[in-house]
């Protein structure tokens, strides 16, 4: 090989590690902007660099510097001096909930998926990496927007004909978006936001109190397991939320551990209906590497649980393991497709037998 062509392969083969390191910077500074509050401050209004950096206390030499490498990557626009949202940053704060979840929650494990690969000569188990709770609970409910709480509340509706006062226990809430949104809609109903991550705790009862539903959504800062053990306002609810909760069960405890749970909550409440909604892993690799949400999301959110002590499954796993709690599926339905074209994204309404 003369030196041209390898002059020409070297930078070719730079060009295509570029682009990959791009990506992943952007995707910091999206969420850095999303984080810190600039992006929303810049979809309101045009602001100069001064003006900008007195209104949230922000360095003037840093914030230039997230501004113009914005600007570079179309994020944000300039005009007289004045700094703006673009159309794309706009489309980054609709969809903050993905950058929230995989960036803010998740971008600590990516940073340690190397050394964590390692066996640990204590235990059969490697150990499981910890996840940022407050960023995974409010991105999984802005995610939630576009698809699990639209889904949720149809499932809870349909099973609500004969109930005399809906309430509804929500198990890893999040920062409560959910719980919030229902209780919103119907007036005549009354909520349990339960979560055992602090930070998304207190998210919740911030969000909760600012929507003047204090009254309405009480808040339990505990475990799912602990909760069954506590006597609340509104007790019994009528229906339990397991949203994207069971996996975890799973992946930490095993298959007893979550038909134990299961069979606690039937114990503890035999008469209420359980929403759950899971992530249906029978999808191919075929289909993740032909598909866009399949390479940039499910991609890395498999990869992800493998190292945060979680065990996704497929439907018909779910809905055997239901039926030997004694629960009678009485509804399996996917979110929309636009939120996601591969169906992943499964609600199963259960009902005691």
């Amino acid at each position: 090989m003369n030196d041209d062509d390898s002059s020409d392969k070297l930078q070719a083969d730079l060009n295509d590690a570029f682009v990959r390191l791009r990506h992943f910077a952007g995707s910091m500074v999206i969420f850095a902007l999303l984080s810190s509050g600039v992006a929303d401050l810049l979809a309101k209004s045009r602001y100069s660099l001064d003006r900008l950096a007195d209104m949230g206390k922000w360095d003037c030499a840093r914030l230039r510097a997230l501004l113009e490498f914005g600007w570079k990557e179309g994020l944000v626009g300039v005009v007289e001096g004045e700094y703006y949202a673009t159309a794309e940053l706009e489309r980054c704060l609709r969809l903050r909930g993905w950058f929230e979840l995989m960036v803010g929650g998740y971008g600590n494990i990516f940073l340690q998926l190397g050394t964590a690969l390692r066996r640990s000569p204590r235990s059969r188990h490697p150990k499981i990496l910890h996840r940022n709770g407050r960023y995974v609970g409010r991105g999984s409910c802005n995610m939630s927007k576009y698809g699990a709480f639209r889904l949720i509340n149809e499932l809870i509706e349909r099973s609500s004909n004969n109930v005399r006062e809906i309430v509804i226990a929500d198990l890893g809430c999040g920062d409560a978006a959910g719980l919030v949104d229902f209780c919103s809609r119907r007036p005549d109903s009354f909520g349990v936001a339960v979560e055992p991550d602090k930070a998304a705790f207190l998210a919740a009862k911030a969000l909760i109190r600012s929507q003047q539903l204090s009254h309405r959504i009480s808040t339990v800062n505990c475990s799912c397991a602990d909760f069954l053990r506590k006597r609340f306002v509104h007790d019994p609810p009528s229906h339990l939320v397991l949203s994207f909760v069971l996996h975890e069960i799973l992946g930490t405890r095993g298959e007893k551990g979550v038909t134990g749970f299961l069979s606690a909550i039937r114990r503890r409440f035999p008469r209420c209906a359980i929403v759950v909604v899971e992530v249906d892993e029978s999808f191919t690799k075929e289909q993740l590497r032909d598909s866009q949400i399949g390479l940039g999301y499910y991609n890395a959110y498999l990869l992800l649980h493998t190292f945060t002590g979680q065990q996704l499954m497929p439907a018909s796993f779910w809905m055997t393991l239901f039926e030997r709690c004694g629960y009678d599926v009485a509804t399996t339905k996917a979110i929309p497709a636009a939120a996601d074209p591969l169906g992943a994204e499964k609600g199963f309404l259960l009902l005691p037998r």
